[in-house]
C-alpha cells in the first residue's frame, strides 16, 4: 500500500502510538509515521507496525520500530511535559 493517511493521534508513549482515522491499515501493516511533538518545526519521523486494529472504534495501535535512543528520549520528554502541563491545568481549575 502506498500513499498518505491522515489520522489523529489519541495516545503516545515511548513504545507506541494509538491513532484514529487510519481504517485502511490492518494488523501487521508497516508504515512510516510522522508527527509533531511540540511544534511544526519539531517533527519526528519513524517506522511503525500495526499491532492492534479495533474496527468498532476505528483505532489502530502502532508499535514503534527501530527507534534510536535519541528518538525515544524525545518522545519521553514530550510525554512527560504534556503530563506536567495537564496536571498543572487540573490543579489551577481546582484552586
Amino acid at each position: 500500500k502506498v500513499g498518505w493517511l491522515d489520522g489523529f493521534t489519541r495516545n503516545v508513549s515511548a513504545g507506541g502510538v494509538l491513532v484514529a482515522g487510519a481504517d485502511a491499515l490492518g494488523r501487521g501493516d508497516r508504515l512510516r509515521l510522522r508527527f509533531e511533538l511540540d511544534s511544526e518545526e519539531d517533527l519526528i519521523d519513524l517506522l511503525a507496525r500495526v499491532v492492534r486494529a479495533d474496527d468498532a472504534w476505528g483505532l489502530r495501535g502502532l508499535r514503534l520500530e527501530r527507534l534510536t535512543d535519541r528518538e525515544r528520549e524525545r518522545i519521553v520528554k514530550f510525554v512527560f511535559a504534556r503530563q506536567r502541563r495537564a496536571l498543572a491545568e487540573l490543579r489551577s481549575r481546582s484552586a
